[in-house]
């Protein structure tokens, strides 16, 4: 899919995400204008996920958190994308080595 298609896909407003994402419940600490929170991550990419919570925050606004997993704690920063009262969706910025 070309940039071209994805841009005809937004405006009819189909899915155009680039990885699937899976189902999960991994609790989450996170920040926001350096002030912490807490959520469910509920579903996940390696690009993305969906974090649960009753706080409303703003499209734009970055995010940082530590991700709980039984193996390890995983530390992302992202970008809030879109926000709704059951939680928000949000980009991870890329990762760093």
């Amino acid at each position: 899919m070309d940039a071209n298609d994805m841009e005809v896909r937004k405006r009819k407003n189909i899915d155009v995400r680039i990885a699937i994402r899976r189902s999960c419940k991994l609790p989450t600490d996170f920040l926001v204008k350096n002030r912490a929170y807490m959520g469910i991550i509920t579903d996940i990419s390696p690009f993305g996920a969906f974090l649960s919570s009753l706080d409303i925050f703003h499209v734009g606004e970055t995010i940082k958190m530590v991700i709980k997993s039984k193996k390890a704690n995983i530390k992302r920063t992202g970008i809030i994308r879109w926000s709704n009262q059951m939680g928000f969706g949000l980009q991870f910025a890329p990762a760093t080595a």
